[in-house]
């Protein structure tokens, strides 16, 4: 269970990170 919720955790922090350097990628 743990690694499921860690592995989640990660996925949805790197989906944000991505998300936020493709606005930034893509605005600036």
């Amino acid at each position: 269970m743990t690694m499921v919720l860690r592995s989640l955790l990660v996925t949805t922090y790197a989906l944000s990170y991505y998300g936020v350097f493709g606005c930034r990628n893509k605005g600036g």
